[in-house]
C-alpha cells in the first residue's frame, strides 16, 4: 500500500460523502446544498449573490438611518388682512406625507407682544375638511400636547411689516397625512390680530401636497368667521 494518497479517483467510491476536509479541494464552490451545513451562517460576502433582494432584515444593519429629504410648499404671499388665525385644507396627493415644520406670515412687532413671545396654536381635523366645523372645537385635535408653540420675541426685533417666521422642526409636533386624504388645519395666535391672510380663493400645490383657500377666524373657534381667506405660510414635509 502506498504511504501517500492517490490523486486519482477511487475505483470503488464510498456510498456516503466524507465529512473530512479534502486533501485537494476544488477551486470553485459547489452549487449543491451542503450535506453537513454549519450551525452558524458565515459573515463573509457571497460568491454567488442572489438575483433578488431578501425580505429578511440585515444581519449587519447600518449604524445610522438614512434621512428623507425635506420638501417645502410655500403659498403665494397675499397680504390683505390681519386676523387672529386661519383655517384651510391640506391634501396629500399620491403619497403619504408628514408635516415636520411650518412657517407663518405674521405682522407683529416686539412692542405688541412684550418679552414673552408669540403663542401659536396648531389644530387639525383628522376626519377631513375644516368646512362646517369652523366653530366646533370638539371636532378638532389640538397638536403639541395641547400646548402653544412659542416664537421668541427676539424674532421680531427691528422688523416691520409682514415676515415669515418659523416653528422649528426641533419643537414641531409632526402631522401625518395619508395619501389622497384631506386634513383641515387651524393655525391661530393668542392675539386679536397679527396673522396675515389673503382675500381671495386660491390653490397652492406641488407634486405631493395641495393647500386650498379657507377662512380667517377669531381666536379659538369664536363667532366671526370670514370666508374666502387664504392662509400665508409654508409647510415643510417629508414623504412617509
Amino acid at each position: 500500500m502506498s504511504s501517500f494518497p492517490s490523486v486519482f479517483p477511487s475505483l470503488a467510491p464510498s456510498p456516503k460523502p466524507s465529512v473530512m476536509p479534502s486533501l485537494i479541494p476544488t477551486s470553485k464552490h459547489s452549487s449543491l446544498p451542503s450535506l453537513n451545513p454549519t450551525f452558524r451562517p458565515t459573515i463573509s460576502s457571497s460568491f454567488s449573490p442572489s438575483a433578488k433582494l431578501s425580505d429578511l432584515p440585515s444581519r449587519i444593519p447600518t449604524s445610522k438611518p438614512t434621512s428623507s429629504p425635506i420638501h417645502e410648499l410655500q403659498t403665494t404671499s397675499r397680504n390683505k388682512f390681519s386676523r387672529s388665525g386661519a383655517m384651510f385644507d391640506v391634501k396629500s396627493l399620491d403619497s403619504s406625507v408628514t408635516i415636520v415644520s411650518m412657517d407663518i406670515l405674521l405682522d407683529v412687532s416686539k412692542s405688541d407682544i412684550g418679552g414673552n413671545g408669540v403663542e401659536v396654536e396648531v389644530w387639525t381635523r383628522d376626519g377631513g375638511s375644516y368646512k362646517s366645523y369652523e366653530q366646533d372645537a370638539a371636532a378638532w385635535t389640538w397638536r403639541n400636547d395641547k400646548k402653544p408653540y412659542i416664537i421668541s420675541s427676539d424674532t421680531f426685533e427691528n422688523v416691520s411689516g409682514a415676515n415669515l417666521v418659523s416653528i422649528e422642526r426641533t419643537s414641531f409636533d409632526p402631522i401625518f397625512i395619508p395619501a389622497r386624504q384631506t386634513m383641515g388645519f387651524y393655525v391661530t395666535l393668542r392675539l386679536n390680530n397679527g396673522m396675515v391672510v389673503g382675500g381671495s380663493e386660491t390653490v397652492d400645490e406641488d407634486n405631493y401636497l395641495r393647500i386650498t383657500t379657507g377662512t380667517s377666524n377669531k381666536y379659538r373657534f369664536q363667532a366671526g368667521v370670514n370666508t374666502q381667506r387664504s392662509w400665508n405660510g409654508a409647510l415643510k414635509y417629508v414623504l412617509s
